[in-house]
């Protein structure tokens, strides 16, 4: 019974955004002890790519992937579960810049720390968040077996002495040979001590 009037001069617009961002790329790793290092480049969306929590990094205790995926909206914690994933890493970053993140021993802010079992099989998948919350399809990093450090050392002959007698003035030498076994990609170092501190025994 009452009649309008007014009117609305303003002129508001809504942007709908269901779009993802692009995805992870150079995406690699290597395995460690107890640990994995995780390699990738952050989305190349600069013009919404969430820089606060935008890489969200999911690892299966398996040979593959499952089937799970973060969802729309919702920017999960570090160590939280989501059916058979776990939430490896959640690290802030410009976007297109390069990580190098460890998940498991020694990890580093964003990944968890708590160690990772040798001998098992870990494969993770890197998603990008845009600031709206949404997703990429995840670009997968690769799937490592983290495994204990060895070192192993062989010496051919356990003792070597001098087979004939020793002139004063004459140099004698003998020799063994010294074969190293490792599986630690970083190498390894050698140091070669006398046994005795006597020079004479030089």
């Amino acid at each position: 019974t009452y009649l309008s009037g007014g009117a609305d001069t303003t002129s508001d617009t809504v942007t709908i955004d269901n779009a993802s961002p692009n995805g992870a790329t150079a995406t690699g790793g290597t395995a460690g002890n107890t640990s994995v290092t995780l390699n990738w480049t952050a989305s190349n969306s600069s013009s919404d790519f969430d820089t606060t929590n935008g890489s969200v990094i999911y690892r299966w205790a398996s040979g593959s992937a499952g089937s799970e995926v973060p969802d729309e909206g919702t920017t999960p914690s570090t160590g939280d579960t989501d059916g058979t994933a776990t939430v490896a890493c959640v690290i802030s970053s410009a976007a297109s810049a390069a990580q190098t993140k460890i998940d498991g021993t020694g990890g580093d802010a964003g990944c968890t720390t708590s160690a990772l079992t040798n001998g098992q099989q870990y494969t993770y998948v890197a998603f990008q968040r845009d600031t709206n919350g949404n997703y990429d399809a995840g670009a997968s990093i690769g799937t490592f077996t983290p495994i204990a450090v060895s070192l192993t050392f062989t010496i051919d002959t356990p003792s070597v002495s001098f087979v004939s007698a020793v002139t004063p003035g004459t140099p004698v030498s003998t020799s063994s040979v010294l074969t190293v076994n490792t599986n630690n990609s970083s190498g390894y170092n050698i140091t070669v001590n006398r046994a005795s501190t006597t020079p004479t025994l030089f």
